[in-house]
């Protein structure tokens, strides 16, 4: 690239984080915030009724009634609470005889109830990863870079007075999340293994808006068909950004990761302006991807483009600087600290602790790698 050319794209790039990295929204009140805090464990008991379980192991991915009691770090006591709990998971799903994770739904029996302000709440068991750090890292590097993504904490959890273990509390991907950093939102849209092509928009799950008119991700799919217009539905300032994280923490199984796209989320606002969001992040931080490796249609079409593939070059010249001063090797550190006496009374963890130690060496590797690694393509 010209140094000009470079210098007007870097300067873009910079303009569009510090926009980034102003609040989009001011929420009343983040009552939920303390749940987020990886420096401290929560401890969560859910309770299931035989008749529960039974349905459980019926119709895993249906919420049933159970009741919830979360105790904070310093000892106060919140619930118990009448809630709805159902199990989650793909490759990392496990029934209740196994380290389940599961879905809280707080309004699912009780109309209008939230707890700490929060309608759902996620808990994902880690068994694909033995670190029990990257999708913690993941999301912070996004958040480190000016980009939106889910907050993360841990919790300990039994049921029925059994103990589970140590879970991942992810915020969850929702109209009151979302509230926090888009003043308006149209849609939020879930991606599973699909991209943004013609005839794909059935495809994606309404997380948020109208499930029956789908007119906004219409029209961003008719712009990236053609590459016209595609300024004026999508924020490539954003996407660009976005897409250089993924590829800086490895995050292979996302939108840039491959060119099938998994795991990621599109969010419009009212203008209908889409945006992207991250999801799936416990694959990442193990090997290390070329920036310009082939991803979904709109990555792959940005990359050839005069005016975007600049813009991504760029990105990826800030993210990669503004990434190797975020100090994600001490949060690691901090976190393996205050996870270790969890770890050892973890009854269904399903890695050894030669394996904990090898994977968390190579993640630390990673890290501390990835800040000089300028690598282009990797095939």
């Amino acid at each position: 690239m010209e140094g000009r050319e470079r210098k007007a794209a870097t300067a873009l790039v910079l303009a569009a984080a510090i926009m980034l990295t102003a609040p989009a929204a001011s929420p009343a009140a983040d009552k939920a915030a303390w749940l987020f805090r990886p420096g401290h464990v929560t401890r969560i008991d859910l309770g299931l009724s035989p008749a529960s379980r039974k349905a459980l192991a019926q119709e895993p991915g249906e919420y049933v009634p159970a009741t919830f009691k979360l105790r904070r770090h310093g000892g106060a006591v919140h619930g118990p609470l009448r809630v709805g709990v159902r199990l989650k998971g793909f490759s990392s799903f496990r029934p209740l005889s196994g380290k389940a994770a599961f879905r809280i739904g707080f309004g699912e029996y009780v109309a209008g109830q939230r707890f700490q302000g929060l309608e759902t709440m996620v808990l994902n068991n880690m068994v694909q990863d033995p670190t029990m750090l990257r999708e913690l890292l993941a999301y912070k590097a996004f958040r480190a870079a000016g980009l939106p993504a889910w907050r993360t904490g841990y919790s300990f959890v039994r049921v029925d007075g059994r103990a589970y273990g140590l879970y991942l509390n992810l915020e969850s991907p929702d109209a009151i999340s979302v509230a926090r950093w888009y003043p308006t939102t149209g849609h939020l849209y879930e991606a599973s293994s699909v991209d943004v092509k013609p005839g794909a928009a059935p495809k994606f799950d309404v997380d948020a808006g109208d499930e029956d008119d789908l007119q906004d991700l219409e029209r961003l799919i008719g712009a990236v068909a053609t590459w016209t217009g595609v300024d004026a539905v999508a924020d490539l300032g954003q996407l660009t950004r976005f897409w250089a994280v993924e590829k800086y923490i490895g995050h292979w199984d996302s939108y840039s990761g491959r060119p099938y796209p998994n795991n990621y989320y599109l969010h419009s606002d009212a203008r209908g302006v889409f945006t992207m969001l991250p999801w799936g992040a416990d694959q990442t931080w193990i090997t290390a991807s070329g920036y310009g490796d082939p991803g979904g249609r709109m990555f792959t079409l940005c990359l050839a483009d005069p005016v975007c593939g600049p813009r991504y070059r760029a990105a990826v010249d800030d993210v990669r600087a503004t990434l190797g001063r975020a100090d994600l090797e001490g949060l690691a550190t901090r976190t393996e600290a205050v996870l270790a006496r969890w770890r050892r009374i973890d009854p269904r963890q399903e890695f050894s602790r030669r394996q904990i130690r090898r994977w968390t060496a190579g993640l630390h590797a990673f890290l501390l790698a990835r800040r000089t690694d300028t690598t282009w393509l990797t095939s």
